[in-house]
């Protein structure tokens, strides 16, 4: 086992924003957002923390598609 150190970058595209609702008053808002895209992870520094002398992994870009639905809502004073 190898315990490693990893720092890395991630790219991320939506490809679809939907905001199908947005409500406002005095006080409050609240708002609905869709999304539909792709990200890519790409590492920038690998150390090998533990055991000393052990190979660095020879690590690639990561990708991956994703669906994310946020509700936000806010009060004010």
């Amino acid at each position: 086992m190898t315990a490693i150190s990893l720092r890395s970058i991630r790219f991320d595209f939506p490809l679809v924003e939907v905001r199908p609702f947005r409500g406002f008053a005095t006080t409050q808002a609240a708002a609905l957002l869709i999304q539909i895209g792709m990200a890519f992870d790409t590492p920038t520094k690998v150390t090998v923390l533990w055991p000393e002398g052990a190979a660095v992994p020879d690590l690639k870009t990561s990708w991956s598609v994703y669906f994310r639905i946020a509700f936000d809502w806010r009060r004010y004073l």
